[in-house]
């Protein structure tokens, strides 16, 4: 597994994009993947670092509870992996909580995605490479 990218809950997108251009960073295209509700937005500086800005519309979504509680803020890292379901077969063997098992994104190309948990590190998501 390699780092992907730090993700953020958003309230708006566009407003906290332009907070991040005084870093450095340059919005790419808006997604919308109907299936999980979610608009997001890659954020890229020069030197590669990678920020996934995420608005869930489903009010009853965990996005949208921290944000209520939190309010604009980082809340998952990604790595991205060459073979989801034996990384996420390994992730709960190490005591990470699934989300929901590897699902297809629309939004970035039918890449399948998946979430953990875990207390002593937070929220982790696994992408496809």
């Amino acid at each position: 597994m390699e780092f992907e990218h730090y993700g953020y809950v958003v309230a708006e997108i566009d407003k906290t994009a332009k907070e991040f251009e005084f870093f450095g960073y340059k919005k790419g295209e808006k997604l919308y993947d109907e299936k999980l509700q979610v608009e997001i937005c890659y954020l890229i500086n020069s030197n590669g670092g990678k920020i996934e800005l995420i608005h869930q519309l489903n009010p009853d979504s965990l996005e949208q509870k921290l944000l209520k509680i939190n309010g604009v803020s980082p809340y998952h890292i990604c790595f991205k992996t060459s073979d989801i379901f034996s990384d996420y077969k390994k992730l709960i063997s190490e005591g990470y909580s699934a989300l929901f098992e590897p699902v297809e994104v629309k939004a970035l190309g039918g890449k399948k995605i998946c979430y953990f948990h875990k207390a002593e590190i937070g929220y982790i998501e696994l992408v496809e490479k």
